[in-house]
């Protein structure tokens, strides 16, 4: 294999990641918005719905307090490993 191959498909700084998880973001709330305004106070809803919304959340909140940790270690000069993940402790979670 030449150097060509291994790089492709490789993430690196001229990747519009930034720009494309905003897109994904407003569409996220886009949807929770529609969603907020379908669903009544006392509606009853299906466990799987309730599931996903639980999942979904958990998994935002997970990227917002990440996303937080780094802004305030760069304000701090605190060094901040760049291999951390927000995932990471979800999946070890999964394993247990």
């Amino acid at each position: 294999m030449t150097k060509m191959n291994l790089a492709e498909g490789v993430l690196d700084a001229t990747d519009d990641d930034g720009w494309m998880a905003k897109g994904q973001l407003y569409k996220s709330a886009k949807y929770a918005i529609e969603l907020h305004s379908m669903i009544s106070d006392n509606q009853e809803l299906e466990p799987w719905i309730q599931a996903k919304i639980t999942e979904a959340t958990d998994r935002l909140s997970s990227v917002k307090h990440y996303m937080e940790y780094l802004q305030a270690s760069d304000e701090s000069g605190m060094m901040v490993q760049p291999e951390m993940e927000a995932s990471a402790p979800m999946e070890s979670a999964k394993r247990k």
